[in-house]
């Protein structure tokens, strides 16, 4: 899909349903009423208005800004918040319940440097002004397995010529996955790109010395406890 359809995909508020259809389905799923519960720190059906007023801001005053594309419940956002509260960070999540848990943490740890989005990443200009990104973070995206469903995947030569026209001078990306053929993929695409060049490099990031500063993710955390879990790290750099 293009970025036109991907907008028209986008979830109405479910308050302006009617009183008793709403509350039906929020005593089906809590978090769709909980998601609205920190409006400074989540926007669950974001605005130009409301960008203007929570982002902007954020981001004028920062000294880098990062984005993080699929940030889950927030525990890789909000660690990395924690430890450049001179940056502002942007995260895009679709799930109710992920978007909740990772703005809960966000103000139990009283960070005032990040705000997450219910938006699809592909959607991020709409966010960011020319040359304002520094930092694109990717963590174990959807790899979209099957063949014929590879389309749907984020990584693409569209998506990395897109992203040029944000990233500031020396702006980085970095991607973590665990499925070996996507991350081939994307590495091979970078390679082949002429406005990025690979900086670090693992196929096996537990077992490098690149492990020694990784900060896991929720996902990660799960999966390595279970073992037989080889996760691919790069970064790439314009």
């Amino acid at each position: 899909m293009n970025l036109e359809q991907l907008k028209k995909f986008r979830i109405r508020d479910h308050r302006e349903l009617p009183e008793q259809v709403y509350e039906r389905m929020t005593r089906t799923n809590p978090y769709l009423k909980q998601v609205h519960d920190y409006p400074d720190l989540l926007l669950p059906h974001p605005t130009l208005d409301q960008i203007q007023q929570h982002w902007e801001p954020l981001r004028e005053r920062a000294e880098r800004v990062h984005v993080e594309i699929g940030c889950g419940s927030g525990g890789y956002l909000q660690a990395w918040a924690s430890q450049h509260p001179q940056d502002a960070f942007l995260g895009f999540e679709l799930r109710f319940k992920r978007l909740t848990l990772a703005a809960r943490k966000l103000a139990q740890a009283q960070l005032i440097n990040a705000l997450l989005v219910k938006d699809r990443g592909e959607l991020l200009g709409e966010y960011l002004t020319e040359k304002s990104l520094d930092i694109l973070h990717v963590n174990f995206p959807d790899p979209w397995p099957k063949k014929a469903h590879r389309k749907h995947r984020l990584f693409s030569s569209e998506f990395l010529d897109r992203l040029l026209i944000f990233f500031r001078e020396g702006g980085e990306i970095r991607f973590k996955t665990d499925h070996q053929e996507y991350f081939q993929m994307v590495l091979e695409l970078l390679q082949n790109h002429p406005n990025y060049k690979i900086g670090t490099l693992t196929e096996d990031l537990w077992n490098s010395p690149l492990n020694e500063e990784n900060i896991p993710t929720e996902f990660e955390r799960l999966f390595k406890s279970k073992g037989n879990f080889q996760v691919g790290f790069l970064t790439a750099h314009c």
